[in-house]
């Protein structure tokens, strides 16, 4: 089972419910203003076969360059921007965390997971 990260404004602090969500315009809109794409075909390598596999990303996709490489990240879903959860996320220099904090602080949003009720405080 995998958990999702969550940028909302659909809960508050105390996780009661706040009917603030996030247009999909408007996600897209902030996606596109700190150059994230949404169209760059994700890619990867077949392990078995060595095969390079392209894949475009769907139109609530994004995709975000570190280094030279590009990484899945945000995904619209139902008025949250959400992200799987990897370990890399633990750690606070993160850049991919460090730009969702960005992104949440702009939406005035919180971070949480669907695991549990927790704030994240990045």
């Amino acid at each position: 089972m995998s958990i999702l990260i969550l940028v909302s404004r659909n809960i508050d602090a105390s996780f009661r419910r706040a009917g603030r969500y996030i247009s999909f315009a408007e996600g897209s809109s902030l996606l596109k203003a700190i150059q994230v794409s949404g169209y760059v075909p994700n890619a990867g390598v077949n392990p078995a076969t060595g095969e390079r596999i392209r894949m475009r990303t769907g139109e609530a996709d994004s995709e975000i360059e570190i280094g030279g490489e590009w990484f899945p990240f945000l995904r619209y879903r139902e008025g949250e921007l959400t992200i799987r959860f990897t370990d890399d996320l633990d750690d606070p220099r993160n850049p991919i965390r460090n730009k969702i904090a960005a992104i949440a602080k702009t939406l005035n949003a919180l971070i949480t997971h669907d695991a549990g009720q927790e704030i994240l405080r990045w």
